[in-house]
């Protein structure tokens, strides 16, 4: 067990699943402040640091960490993982208190989570629930009776949710069938509307809202006529001519008309931002095949859920196929015969014989992609969301920001302007680079980066006195003699203070210096003992922050490990995404005009990259981010110019011969140039 302090650092972790659960944040910071100075310790967190967390979508604020909207059964939560890290590496944390064990986590397998409470205690924690009290434990120490507390109180927790599951699928299936929503938002021109057993409406629903009534259920009804009367424009298009679903996306944005989802915002890879308000092919074909439109209501045309799923005749368990490589679940489409159809309750808007050309349209146009398969595989795009245009096109003179989205053509990997694919050209430019050839040259930095420090020994040296020049020396490890002189400190300053009143009230001069006397030896004697605290305190400081530095080396040292591997051996591709998580990399594309003959040009001018905390050259999402959530714009150059012309000279830096780091696609060519050299890099 790690020596910890008695009465150290105590932190609080905070979590719920939804935000509709508006006081859970708040009733369990108010139990853990009520509690902790029963363990004699303190939070140094308020209510007012939880706010501010929750208004800026953030984790951790000194000792703080919380989890908003995300669920229990997710054990690589942001704000859980920090104060994991936090809690294992900082040797004065000696308290953590969480509400509930249920807060904790809510794991498919309790063991999990029994491991991961038992690491904290065996680091010496004390781990403080509402219901009971982990105490630290030292290694090789067991205690079957606490195991099997912990062991049965997660089970529980996960079994929560199985048995929730459950019970939701076999409620929807209930309503499916009466033709009533089970959830989500109102489709294109509808509006959600609670109605009674006669089918009268109570109530509209705007949305996010929820209101239980009894015998009351949820309809939709028409609330726009004129998106209505688009969705039908849309199915006549379609069934009466020879445009596919992106030709119409630019149709409709060609003619103004704000795409669905215009002033909303959404989350990827937990950056909020802007949605550009454009349509693209997928929203398009979404409305095609959306059975509200002939007043149809379905329900489980596709399954997601982690821990059951929709079943012939009964919730069933998860199966191979729900579950991606990694074992975590993944959306897949139900058969046919599983879906339940129901009357949505009014009238159909659209001809249903139109309805139904378009549906036969799309299967036959579907064909060829039919069977294909789509399975994620990490070692593909190694480099998937960090790639970014930063370019200033298309009415975007602040820059893009937008990450590059991983694109295949023909047998040809891209990273293709997500903006620009989103939005179906409306917004930002065919900026597009070959996948191959940008991890090549990103892998080609990372090495030449590796092997300027002439080698692992050297770095570890360098390593070691960059950590001793700028570590703040950690808190001392409170050995036994130390907290001696503490409470003797403690108690000579309190004889101090009492001598120091009883010599304001001496009756005379004789009394007045015997108690002169007497707290001249006793500040003395706490001067002496003072002094004495310092020196061990120092020497305990001096011990723990060597043993920080030699930690933060060694995970220094197991990153340029990582690195050493990925650059050497082209095989361990799957690896590269852990590494540059690591590093938190991201590669910055700048692209600009060019010629080719007489012909417009997308050219890539260059870029730069940054790791770690460095400061961002623009907000992620450009001129599209969410304030509260953006990275740090900056004032980092843009080599070269958008309004240069020149192609640089230099060819790709490790680019295969042949290979061009742009794509080029016929009537928008993009000329092939240099990326950026390491110099450039930062």
């Amino acid at each position: 067990m790690a020596e910890r302090p008695k009465n150290g650092t105590a932190l609080v972790y905070l979590r719920r699943s939804t935000g509709k659960q508006e006081a859970s944040m708040s009733s369990q910071l108010r139990w853990a402040l009520d509690a902790a100075p029963t363990f004699g310790v303190k939070t140094h967190v308020t209510q007012a640091d939880a706010a501010r967390l929750l208004a800026e979508r953030k984790h951790e604020h000194g000792n703080l960490y919380l989890d908003d909207g995300i669920t229990g059964a997710d054990l690589d939560r942001p704000g859980f993982t920090a104060l994991r890290k936090r809690a294992l590496r900082d040797a004065t944390v000696s308290h953590i208190f969480i509400h509930m064990p249920d807060r904790f986590a809510r794991p498919e397998d309790a063991l999990d989570a029994v491991r991961l409470q038992t690491e904290l205690q065996k680091a010496g924690l004390t781990v403080v629930f509402s219901t009971n009290v982990g105490r630290p434990r030292r290694r090789g120490e067991s205690n079957i009776g606490e195991d099997l507390q912990m062991y049965f109180q997660y089970h529980e927790s996960g079994e929560f949710l199985r048995k929730l599951a459950q019970r939701v699928i076999e409620r929807h299936v209930i309503l499916a069938e009466a033709g009533y929503r089970t959830g989500g938002r109102p489709p294109y021109g509808f509006e959600r509307v609670l109605v009674d057993g006669s089918d009268n409406v109570r109530q509209v629903l705007p949305e996010g809202m929820l209101v239980r009534m009894e015998g009351c259920h949820v309809r939709l009804r028409v609330n726009d006529p004129d998106k209505i009367a688009v969705w039908l424009m849309i199915l006549n298009w379609y069934d009466g001519g020879t445009m596919g679903a992106k030709q119409l996306a630019r149709r409709l944005n060609d003619m103004g008309i704000p795409a669905p989802d215009a002033g909303r915002t959404r989350t990827d890879n937990r950056v909020r931002h802007k949605v550009s308000g454009k349509w693209g092919h997928g929203t398009v074909l979404s409305l095609i095949k959306n059975r509200a439109i002939i007043g149809v209501s379905t329900y489980g045309v596709q399954s997601e859920g982690a821990h059951r799923r929709l079943g012939d005749a009964a919730p069933r368990y998860l199966e191979d196929r729900d579950l991606r490589d990694d074992g975590t679940p993944k959306v897949v489409n139900n058969p046919p015969e599983r879906v339940i159809v129901g009357p949505a309750g009014y009238e159909a808007l659209a001809d249903v014989n139109v309805f139904e050309r378009c549906q036969e349209k799309l299967v036959a146009r579907g064909k060829s992609q039919r069977g294909v398969t789509r399975k994620r595989n990490p070692s593909d795009y190694p480099l998937a969301l960090r790639v970014f245009d930063m370019s200033k096109s298309k009415g975007l003179p602040e820059g893009c920001g937008h990450p590059m989205y991983a694109k295949t053509s023909g047998s040809r990997a891209l990273y293709l302007c997500g903006r620009y694919n989103k939005t179906a050209g409306c917004q930002c430019d065919h900026n597009a680079v070959d996948a191959d050839a940008t991890l090549t040259f990103v892998l080609n930095v990372l090495r030449q980066s590796v092997d300027s420090v002439g080698g692992r020994e050297a770095l570890r040296e360098q390593l070691h006195k960059l950590a001793r020049g700028c570590t703040a020396p950690a808190a001392p490890k409170v050995a036994d003699d130390l907290q001696v002189i503490a409470q003797r400190v403690a108690g000579l300053e309190a004889e101090a203070q009492a001598i120091g009143r009883n010599l304001a009230r001496a009756k005379d001069d004789e009394e007045m210096e015997l108690f002169r006397a007497e707290h001249a030896a006793v500040k003395g004697q706490l001067q002496r003992l003072t002094s004495e605290y310092e020196r061990q305190r120092a020497h305990y400081n001096d011990q723990a922050a060597a043993d920080d530095v030699d930690a933060e080396v060694e995970a220094a040292l197991a990153v340029y490990d990582d690195i050493e591997v990925v650059t050497k051996d082209f095989a361990a591709r799957a690896e590269i995404p852990r590494v540059l998580e690591a590093l938190n990399l991201r590669l910055w594309l700048n692209f600009g005009e060019g010629k080719k003959g007489k012909r417009a040009i997308r050219v890539l001018k260059g870029g730069l990259i940054t790791t770690g905390a460095a400061e961002l050259p623009m907000p992620l999402y450009g001129p599209d981010a969410d304030p509260a959530d953006a990275g740090s714009g900056g004032s980092g150059a843009l080599p070269p110019a958008d309004g240069e012309t020149k192609t640089p000279s230099v060819k790709p830096n490790g680019s295969p011969d042949g290979v061009s780091l742009t794509k080029v696609h016929r009537g928008d060519r993009i000329r092939t140039c240099d990326l950026l050299t390491p110099s450039q890099a930062r």
